[in-house]
């Protein structure tokens, strides 16, 4: 990777998801093109006392109807269960890590990705009075996708500047 070059960013599928899904489409676009006040990191960490996600612009990306029928599948309750799901869409996401991109010293650009994680939260009901009520049994946050981008890429928001 270059100085000039940000390596494009990349989905991981957590399990249970199938790995073989390729997540979201990542969308060729900025925040600051759309009209967002923000800024970027340049190589070196974090300056600031704050928690760096506490003012991340999450990636852009477009999630499909192909994307929540497999993650909604992926939680289907079995057939012979009485109960029911609901998946919260879209994912809402989080940056997990902010990364690092280090200048050493022969000049090259030593960079760590940032991972944002992407969670769902998952309700799960169970079917009584013979199919006429439904009782919430179980509700969790589940994380089903990381995406791992360079972290010159990440816009932050300029309330985080102070």
């Amino acid at each position: 990777m270059t100085r000039m070059n940000p390596q494009a960013p990349l989905h991981e599928p957590e399990w249970p998801l199938p790995p073989d899904w390729a997540g979201p489409k990542f969308v060729d676009d900025t925040w600051a093109s759309r009209g967002l006040s923000v800024w970027t990191r340049e190589p070196g960490e974090w300056a600031w006392t704050c928690m760096s996600e506490d003012f991340a612009n999450q990636p852009i990306v477009e999630w499909s109807d192909k994307d929540r029928a497999v993650v909604t599948a992926t939680f289907e309750p079995d057939p012979e269960d009485e109960c029911t799901i609901e998946v919260s869409w879209p994912p809402t996401p989080s940056l997990w890590t902010a990364g690092i991109a280090v200048q050493t010293k022969d000049g090259d650009l030593d960079v760590t990705l940032a991972e944002w994680r992407w969670h769902v939260h998952v309700v799960v009901h169970e079917i009584v009075e013979g199919g006429r009520a439904l009782v919430e049994v179980d509700s969790t946050r589940e994380h089903i996708l990381t995406t791992k981008v360079d972290p010159r890429s990440v816009e932050y928001s300029h309330s985080a500047l102070g």
